[in-house]
């Protein structure tokens, strides 16, 4: 075991200061983006904003007064590689403290994971997995399927699960409520109570409030019981709802689909360019840089700011690539979604992604989190086409998005019978009918998530 652990973690790289900004240029949303690039111009002077769009402009209207060079910049190739003066910088000499914004949730846990030991076992898996929690600090994604995913063992995530669960906010990475009010008691050193038995034990039962039960069944006093059901009812199901898993900005589409005319009904993916500053180096600093008779700290100041904005202009350019060539591929596999709607909608691995992309499949994740494309449909999130699903067993390597099966039950129930509302056991009958291979406790998982009521609360009496 411990030799899998160890194998496991040397297949995370430690990755240089560079890489770990163009991680987190591809990570953001584009309206945090446009922001970052605004403050990024704002503050570095080797870099200058050489084109408002419409789209950003009343954000950044203060810097209208802006000087700009007279002609564009030539590139980034060449530049600098004749000056005497420059001395060699390494990304180790730089460090990249992160975008000036709130903090979310992930960042949070990645601040505290950072605060371990270098040495701590299970320390990279534990900041994989955090890349995998979603707004509400759980962990919904089955670790087989993460470890897949990621290129790990499950018993290394499994080792990163322990560290991540001792983290704050407490109850972070549970798979479910009640495992994350156990890891909330475990932190209060409660792991032994009444309350954690009334958890594990009977927690259907307590859900239900048949207290009398739980007396019978634990055989403790009400009074004892009850004092362990306030204990629970204090604990906090959302563990993260302090946090935000990503900033409240608006909806703007990263990429934007569109069909071609013609008879073939190909699609053209795009870029949402015309939301983002766009910025270049400013010649006014880099020819200082190159003037033999500039101060030696100026210079040393300028270097490293120059290192800085090739950083940013080089990691906006990756990320443009990279999701122009996620679009790309979601248009090729989801062909039948693109033409027929949600119905036809796939269910997708980041593994299948990253394989026709020709990257790493966390490369996919960090691309699609917090992303939008806009669609014949709408406008909507990348990681809609990914994770979940219902395999078709006429066709198994076809995943059934639970987006799609989602749709359809809303029809289902939306056609039913008001005064004879369908159950979820019917519900699950006519799925299945219909081609989706869903259990009856599927169906009643997926009716929650679309907030709908169960069939005795939906029933409507006939007006007399």
């Amino acid at each position: 075991m411990e030799v899998q652990v160890r194998r496991a973690l040397e297949q995370v790289p430690s990755l240089a200061p560079s890489l770990r900004f163009a991680l987190e240029i591809l990570h953001m949303p584009l309206a945090q983006l446009q922001r970052y690039v605004v403050e990024q111009a704002e503050e570095n002077p080797l870099l200058e904003l050489v084109d408002i769009s419409s789209a950003s402009a009343e954000s950044i209207s203060a810097l209208s007064g802006n000087e700009h060079s007279e002609e564009p910049d030539a590139g980034l190739s060449g530049s600098f590689q004749d000056s005497s003066d420059r001395e060699a910088v390494s990304d180790e000499d730089l460090s990249y403290d992160g975008p000036a914004r709130a903090v979310s949730l992930h960042e949070d846990l990645l601040f505290q994971l950072h605060c371990l030991p270098d040495d701590t076992p299970g320390l990279k898996p534990a900041e994989v997995l955090i890349e995998w929690l979603d707004s509400d600090g759980y962990l919904r994604t089955p670790l087989e399927d993460i470890a897949q995913a990621e290129g790990l063992s499950a018993a290394a995530l499994e080792q990163g699960l322990v560290v991540l669960r001792r983290l704050d906010p407490p109850g972070v990475g549970a798979r479910s409520l009640s495992e994350c009010l156990l890891i909330q008691l475990a932190h209060r050193n409660q792991s032994a109570s009444l309350a954690a038995r009334i958890i594990r034990d009977h927690f259907e039962t307590f859900t239900k409030r048949r207290l009398n039960e739980l007396v019978g069944k634990l055989h403790a006093s009400p009074a004892e019981v009850r004092a362990a059901c306030e204990t629970i009812a204090r604990l906090d199901p959302k563990p993260a709802g302090n946090f935000s898993a990503a900033p409240a900005l608006p909806l703007i589409p990263d990429l934007i689909v569109r069909k071609l005319e013609g008879d073939e009904g190909d699609y053209e993916v795009e870029l949402n360019d015309d939301a983002l500053p766009r910025v270049r180096l400013n010649r006014r600093y880099r020819n200082l840089l190159q003037d033999p008779s500039a101060p030696a700290d100026v210079k040393r100041f300028l270097r490293e700011r120059l290192r800085r904005a090739l950083w940013l202009l080089k990691a906006l350019e990756q990320r443009s690539a990279r999701l122009l060539g996620i679009g790309r591929c979601l248009v090729e596999l989801e062909r039948g979604y693109f033409e027929n709607g949600v119905s036809h909608l796939r269910a997708l691995t980041q593994d299948e992604v990253a394989s026709a992309v020709g990257c790493h499949p966390s490369t996919i994740s960090r691309g699609i989190a917090h992303k939008t494309i806009q669609t014949p449909y709408g406008i909507v999130p990348l990681d809609r086409f990914f994770g979940g699903g219902l395999t078709n067993s006429q066709h198994p390597s076809n995943r059934i998005s639970a987006h799609t099966v989602h749709a359809e039950l809303q029809q289902i129930i939306t056609s039913e019978d008001p005064a004879h509302p369908l159950s979820d056991e019917v519900l699950g009958e006519t799925l299945r009918g219909r081609g989706y291979p869903v259990a009856r406790r599927t169906v009643t998982k997926y009716r929650e998530q679309l907030n709908i009521l169960p069939a005795h609360l939906r029933r409507q009496l006939p007006v007399s």
